[in-house]
């Protein structure tokens, strides 16, 4: 059993616009992912294929298969998943909207980061299954 653990906040990419809120989690040799409301998988590591981290996702997401369903996966907080209340602000030139880009700047290198860590324990679990 692979005793290796990773879980991250993560977006499911559906179309081109909209993105569904979750979080990704590799735990006892499964990878699950969940949103508040449901489970999108919860698979081992035999049914995982097709993982690809694309460049154009700059090291913040992933492509991959879960029971031969296809996933895009992001790490970063897509655009229009900010929180509304700063858009509100932003739109009546409130400086406290300066925030939005502030924190979408850490999102990025957070996101980065965490692409970087579910690549090491990806390519190393699916190349060990």
């Amino acid at each position: 059993m692979d005793s290796r653990r990773l879980a991250s906040p993560a977006w499911q990419l559906k179309g081109r616009t909209q993105s569904l809120a979750g979080w990704l989690e590799f735990n006892e040799g499964r990878l699950r992912f969940a949103t508040p409301t449901e489970v999108l998988f919860d698979v081992s590591l035999l049914e995982i294929s097709q993982v690809k981290f694309p460049w154009y996702y700059f090291g913040g997401g992933m492509k991959l298969q879960a029971a031969g369903k296809p996933f895009r996966i992001s790490f970063v907080k897509p655009n229009g998943a900010e929180v509304l209340d700063a858009r509100v602000l932003a739109s009546f030139g409130d400086p406290a909207a300066l925030s939005l880009a502030a924190s979408k700047v850490t999102d990025i290198h957070e996101g980065r980061g965490a692409g970087r860590r579910w690549r090491e324990l990806l390519s190393a679990s699916t190349a060990a299954a």
